[in-house]
């Protein structure tokens, strides 16, 4: 299934089931971010050999409190970059960052029960700044929140295997 513009940014959505499903109750949340231009963010995952570490990347950028409570395994790459992968019950939590300007990009999904996904959208919108953003949001009804700062380029609706699809793409308004 293709999800978005076909002229431009989209996404192509993969199920290895050919009849429909039992419906997990967990739904699941990934948000892509592009040219995302707060340095003083970014500045947490270039890797910084001189400096005595005290906390965690993932602590000190925040990222580990949209997932209280799970059990984290983090890594920095030299000279930057960041991967961080985390464990809760029966969820999961991964992020990648790749904070070079000015092509960074910031990937974040999770299954994990019991978040608010809409809480986990704008903290992660207004930590980065992005220039874009896409959002897919499997199993649960309905989209995100409204964003200020941004408009909405593209959103489908949608049903996959009888479970529901939501994918939204925005654009800051001053780009």
């Amino acid at each position: 299934m293709q999800l978005g513009d076909p002229a431009t940014d989209h996404w192509f959505l993969y199920s290895s089931q050919l009849t429909p499903t039992p419906l997990d109750s967990t739904p699941s949340l990934e948000i892509t971010m592009t040219g995302v231009m707060k340095e003083e963010v970014l500045k947490h995952f270039w890797r910084d050999e001189t400096s005595e570490i005290t906390q965690s990347v993932a602590d000190r950028s925040g990222l580990s409190a949209l997932t209280p409570g799970a059990d984290i395994d983090e890594y920095s790459f030299t000279p930057c970059g960041f991967s961080y992968n985390g464990l809760k019950e029966k969820g999961f939590v991964t992020v990648h960052i790749t904070p070079e300007l000015p092509l960074c990009y910031v990937s974040f999904e999770t299954n994990i029960a019991g978040l608010c996904y809409e809480k986990i959208i704008e903290n992660l919108i207004n930590s980065f700044q992005p220039a874009h953003f896409t959002v897919l949001i499997q199993n649960k009804g309905g989209g995100t929140t409204h964003i200020p700062g941004y408009r909405n380029t593209h959103n489908t609706d949608t049903l996959l295997n009888s479970v529901p699809v939501t994918f939204e793409r925005r654009k800051k308004e001053s780009v």
